[in-house]
């Protein structure tokens, strides 16, 4: 495979690089990406198209003994399967077949048809550019035995063998009995009675259009990290109102400290944020069905401080936009496992 530009960038990167890891990295960084190439394509076949790899190096540190590549796999991914051959939405029919009461079932199949309806809408043959998060560890004194594992801001988790033959469909089959709950879950699905509207998509919009944009909060700047600022600020232009009282609401001027503490915080550290006061105002609940998180909603890490905006769901893979201590050149990663949890919207979308 060639690389052009991006085998340019990792030679200066490596170039940088202590003088006993220079020679065992750099010809190792060729397998590295094809066998990373060949795990995306092989997990994701039959359902997405992905195609022109090329990768990014983020960062690269030295901690203690090991060193630690924060590395993007990119690609054009593209969902070819249609969303009416899914394996939870075929099991939904399944189930809304059983139903006695004549109400829910015409409830469900509508739910189900307009579920199917949004997915092939938004995302069926639509080619988007997709970033995988990855770190590769070793150690300085021995390179040529690395790991690799996903990440999401920073921590990273243990990942699949590099050469895994599993596929995206078999996880679904696993994970598909869990059908009665989330029919309980649509039925039981709430109107917004607030007199507003929360527009997931316009949300997700803005996560997009400013994913890659320079955060407000940084470490640059000595203010920290930008990831609830972001969320909540495409929250609020998804259509939930600023709430001084609630302390809900941006900087006035550009500084952390003039932030409501719910806009500003993400909730780890139990001393407010944005998903405890999402929760407590009864605009999002945990979302416990990956299968349902949709465009719009929260997710956040269970391992530190950090949250992003859910820019993509089709019931098999999830995406998200987030903004951290410093700039990212991507808008949009892929959710792969990491240890988060999600958050939906309350209201029924119109």
């Amino acid at each position: 495979m060639k690389y052009n530009y991006l085998i340019a960038t990792l030679i200066y990167t490596i170039s940088t690089m202590p003088i006993y890891s220079q020679e065992i990295v750099a010809p190792k960084f060729n397998y590295i990406i094809d066998s990373l190439t060949e795990q995306l394509t092989t997990k994701y076949q039959n359902i997405y198209d992905l195609s022109n790899f090329d990768f990014q190096i983020i960062e690269v540190q030295e901690i203690e003994d090991q060193v630690f590549i924060d590395i993007d796999m990119i690609a054009q991914m593209t969902l070819i399967q249609h969303p009416i051959h899914n394996p939870l939405v075929q099991v939904l029919w399944q189930e809304a077949n059983l139903l006695d009461d004549s109400t829910d079932r015409e409830l469900l199949y509508d739910e189900i048809t307009q579920y199917v309806q949004e997915i092939e809408f938004l995302y069926y043959q639509k080619q988007e550019e997709s970033a995988f998060p990855f770190t590769i560890v070793y150690k300085k004194v021995a390179p040529e035995d690395f790991e690799i594992y996903t990440r999401f801001d920073g921590c990273i988790y243990s990942c699949e063998k590099v050469l895994t033959k599993s596929t995206i469909n078999e996880k679904l089959t696993i994970n598909i009995g869990i059908s009665e709950e989330i029919i309980k879950e649509i039925l039981n699905c709430k109107t917004n009675l607030n007199g507003w509207h929360y527009d997931r998509l316009e949300a997700r919009d803005y996560a997009l259009k400013y994913g890659t944009a320079i955060p407000e909060f940084s470490r640059s700047n000595g203010q920290g990290s930008d990831c609830a600022n972001f969320v909540s600020k495409a929250l609020h232009a998804g259509g939930i109102p600023i709430d001084e009282e609630g302390e809900w609401f941006p900087s006035p001027n550009g500084l952390v400290v003039t932030s409501g503490k719910n806009w500003i915080r993400t909730g780890y550290n139990k001393n407010g944020g944005v998903i405890p006061y999402m929760i407590s105002k009864g605009y999002f609940f945990e979302q416990m069905h990956e299968n349902l998180v949709s465009a719009g909603a929260i997710m956040a890490s269970n391992k530190s401080s950090h949250v992003a905006l859910i820019t993509y769901g089709d019931g098999t893979t999830i995406k998200y936009t987030d903004h951290s201590s410093k700039r990212k050149y991507k808008n949009q990663y892929v959710y792969d496992n990491q240890d988060v949890t999600f958050y939906s919207p309350s209201t029924l979308i119109q």
